[in-house]
């Protein structure tokens, strides 16, 4: 366990002003949180929050220190939740991190891959202007390879008819 001294330094650090400040106080938080997994649970909570700061680098510095984790922890609904929320961000740039953390996470439960799915379909619809169709796809694919077991117990909901993608009824006035 840390001691109480370094912890107050990490928290410092992640509330401080200075935004090289932050990108190493979330740097150090990933680090300490991957190898020890006393605290790991709130390490991770810590960088969540951290998706809430105003400054694009800082939330792009904390996808990548939750990414350290995905080797030793899953993402929780409160975690998937929070990440794709940004994806509401007209930012290309944080899209394009967010879709890459994707890639490289996982999930626990086929709800929260349902959840992204949508997220991701409804941002094919919305950013389409922008170049993501290719991006999103790109990350369907990942993440039908990554989460294979998921998929395997959801693919007959991932693969129904969506609304989106029926026909439009013939204009039957004319």
């Amino acid at each position: 366990m840390l001691d109480a001294s370094v912890t107050g330094i990490l928290l410092m650090m992640l509330e401080d002003d200075s935004m090289a400040v932050r990108i190493a106080g979330i740097k150090a938080m990933s680090c300490y949180g991957r190898q020890c997994e006393e605290i790991r649970k709130s390490c991770l909570t810590f960088l969540i929050d951290m998706l809430n700061d105003d400054i694009n680098d800082v939330r792009i510095g904390a996808l990548h220190g939750i990414q350290t984790f995905n080797k030793v922890l899953t993402l929780d609904d409160y975690a998937v939740d929070t990440v794709l929320f940004n994806l509401n961000e007209d930012n290309p740039r944080l899209r394009q991190e967010i879709y890459k953390f994707f890639a490289a996470t996982t999930v626990n439960s086929g709800a929260l891959f349902q959840k992204i799915l949508d997220k991701l379909f409804s941002n094919l619809v919305k950013y389409e202007h922008q170049g993501e169709t290719e991006k999103i796809y790109t990350l369907c694919a990942q993440l039908g390879r990554s989460q294979s077991r998921i998929v395997g117990s959801i693919y007959l909901k991932i693969l129904s008819i969506d609304k989106r993608f029926l026909a439009k009824e013939p204009d039957w006035t004319d």
